[in-house]
């Protein structure tokens, strides 16, 4: 890690981000392989949802870092390059997601025992899906954790106008743009959940010196208030202890050791765990519920359905994310250099 007198620059890795990014990714799947239960064994699941919240703060950290890693050059060229990158970065594995789970389901409901209800996919329905516009539409996500991907590529839209800007060199503008947003929370007007994005904001800005940290400390319990406010209480909680745990980086540092190396290399595939967990994971879980009986039973399908997502995210990842990172690298919409380590979320 870098020492506290050096500032942070995006060509570091920041081995913390992706340990919390793979508990997160992790305690999702863990959520969505448990909650069909209603006994101990979703009880030990029940809060896995909250790893959503953790990507939020997460991706409000990383992605202006991203974008602090750009020449002061062409600004709207910049944030044109920077979607570019975000599009041929996360598209090819979230539309193969969409294969999948289609093929799944429609194979699924070829079997005698199906439960589900009719099956149709429009060509519009899937249109929308390619830039997330489902919530400004009549149709619903063929999957059900896509809907965070909508928040997330809002907020990438957001960063690559307002950060090259004036977000990057002006601290009042980034105290303004704050302070209106927890606003627009506290008064109802938008999600609670873009809180937690100014909270990952508010952390860069620690992290990277660009705010005094009683600021950057202030914007952080502010937006824990905003949230609070709004009955968000659990959410709040884990996004302010997300938001200080990457804001003190340096201090924490990292986890040692195989837990720390197994949540490395998770967070190197939380992206594809986070896609696929669902239509493999619950198919394993419907299809086992006929077979097993008792808590124990439950408890060890559930962890069979978790390992099966792992080993399918390690392929998937290196079928269809591994190699786009690379590509992703090379596009050059103006003349940059090579694109920042952190441009990953």
């Amino acid at each position: 890690m870098p020492s506290r007198d050096k500032p942070m620059t995006a060509s570091k890795r920041i081995a913390l981000v992706d340990q919390v990014r793979g508990l997160a990714a992790l305690s999702v799947a863990w959520f969505h392989a448990t909650n069909g239960y209603r006994d101990t064994v979703s009880r030990l699941g029940s809060y896995g949802w909250l790893g959503v919240e953790a990507f939020f703060v997460i991706s409000g950290f990383v992605i202006p870092l991203a974008l602090d890693g750009y020449p002061q050059g062409n600004r709207w060229r910049d944030s044109l390059d920077f979607i570019a990158r975000r599009l041929v970065r996360l598209e090819p594995a979230y539309v193969a997601s969409i294969a999948m789970v289609i093929a799944l389901n429609v194979l699924a409901s070829q079997f005698p025992a199906f439960r589900g209800g009719d099956l149709h996919y429009s060509v519009p329905q899937l249109l929308v899906h390619l830039f997330y516009l489902v919530p400004l539409t009549r149709y619903e996500w063929v999957q059900v954790v896509y809907w965070t991907l909508a928040y997330e590529f809002a907020f990438y839209v957001a960063m690559a106008l307002l950060f090259p800007l004036s977000l990057r060199e002006k601290k009042w503008a980034t105290r303004l743009c704050m302070l209106a947003t927890l606003s627009l929370v506290a008064l109802g007007r938008i999600s609670h959940l873009v809180a937690l994005f100014v909270m990952g904001l508010a952390a860069f800005t620690a992290a990277t010196e660009r705010d005094s940290r009683w600021a950057s400390r202030v914007a952080i319990v502010a937006a824990a208030v905003a949230m609070l406010y709004r009955g968000a209480h659990a959410e709040a909680l884990v996004g302010i202890v997300t938001a200080v745990a990457l804001a003190e980086h340096r201090r924490i540092g990292s986890l040692r050791g195989r837990a720390g190396a197994a949540l490395l290399w998770l967070g190197s595939v939380s992206y594809s765990l986070y896609l696929v967990h669902v239509p493999v994971g619950g198919k394993i879980v419907n299809l086992g519920r006929r077979f097993v009986r008792g808590e124990a039973g439950e408890f060890a399908l559930s962890l069979v359905a978790l390992t099966v997502c792992v080993v399918v995210a390690w392929t998937f990842a290196a079928v269809f994310e591994r190699p786009i990172v690379n590509l992703a690298r090379r596009i050059r919409v103006s003349a940059l250099p090579q694109a920042p380590v952190l441009d990953r979320a």
